[in-house]
């Protein structure tokens, strides 16, 4: 290692400066990614939130649903069931 350093004109301490340089970058792009990919993670964790939030409030209004139907039918029913019953 210290042969290519020699070849670029390189003392050791400007050698230790540009592998210090090298891995200093190397971690604060390391940082960087880390962050993004932790910002990524909350705001699927987010989407995923309003998803399951979605589902169970679209359930909720289909039990709703079917449950006004059902009363619409016993509805119907004692209506039929009372015009027989004055026949």
């Amino acid at each position: 290692m210290r042969d290519l350093f020699e070849k670029k004109g390189l003392s050791q301490k400007e050698a230790q400066e540009c592998i210090l340089k090298f891995f200093n970058a190397y971690d604060a792009s390391r940082d960087l990614n880390i962050l993004l990919l932790k910002n990524k993670l909350e705001n699927k964790k987010k989407d995923n939130k309003k998803l399951r939030t979605f589902q169970a409030f679209d359930y909720a209004e289909k039990v709703e649903i079917e449950n006004l139907f059902l009363d619409c039918i016993d509805l119907c029913k004692r209506e039929n069931s009372k015009i027989d019953g004055h026949k």
